[in-house]
């Protein structure tokens, strides 16, 4: 979602000539996707790895 964003931005700011404020806006969302992606990636991870540790005391008695 944040690449296309950031072509939108681009597409927006030198072929349209739209307002430098919503260029802004755009751009903000840009960073706010970008970091949510990447707490998300993390928190997948943090959930995967919880499965294995999970499932390898499962195993044990």
């Amino acid at each position: 979602m944040a690449i296309l964003f950031v072509i939108q931005t681009i597409y927006e700011f030198f072929l349209v000539k739209a307002n430098i404020v919503f260029c802004i806006g755009l751009g903000f969302l840009v960073v706010l996707f970008f970091g949510v992606s990447i707490a998300l990636y993390i928190l997948s991870e943090l959930f995967r790895q919880a499965n294995e540790y999970k499932s390898e005391n499962d195993l044990t008695i």
